[in-house]
């Protein structure tokens, strides 16, 4: 059974939902390809009006990134660009705490785990309400000037 979480410091009440379950998304970015955003929402039950987060970053590169990898002098190979591809889409993992400000939940890691195969993790996210089965997500990866932020739109997977 879904708890109704309650978006509470300065909602509006047309934001108020059930934020209880995983959420997923992909999004095409100019400079290094697909992101893949999953993150499982839950209410912090010791923290009243704070959510905890739980993600997994993964990442497509586009043809361009893999044939920057191709050394001066040597033709790629399809088995060398599958091997670039499959070590790039290495997942990251992390929790986040958050709160509600606004309309949207806020969220900050508290911890990754590894990077993606691109040297990437996600460092902060917000979510809000977008329709009656999605949610728009805007994100922020570290530091690594290999990585970009982004928004997506996430749906809502599986019942929790």
């Amino acid at each position: 059974m879904h708890s109704s979480l309650m978006l509470r410091e300065g909602a509006r009440p047309e934001v108020v939902r059930d934020w209880s379950r995983t959420w997923e998304g992909t999004v095409l970015l100019p400079k290094q390809g697909a992101r893949k955003v999953r993150i499982e929402l839950r209410e912090d039950h010791d923290k009243q009006g704070q959510f905890l987060g739980y993600s997994n970053l993964s990442c497509t590169p586009n043809m361009l990134e893999i044939m920057a990898q191709q050394q001066p002098g040597h033709k790629m190979t399809p088995a060398e660009g599958m091997e670039i591809m499959n070590r790039s889409m290495e997942p990251s993992a992390g929790t986040f705490t958050g709160i509600a400000d606004n309309g949207a939940i806020k969220l900050t890691a508290s911890n990754t785990f590894g990077l993606t195969g691109m040297g990437c993790s996600i460092a902060s996210l917000a979510v809000m309400p977008a329709g009656a089965n999605d949610m728009g997500a805007d994100f922020k990866e570290n530091d690594n000037p290999r990585c970009e932020p982004g928004q997506l739109v996430m749906k809502k997977r599986g019942e929790q």
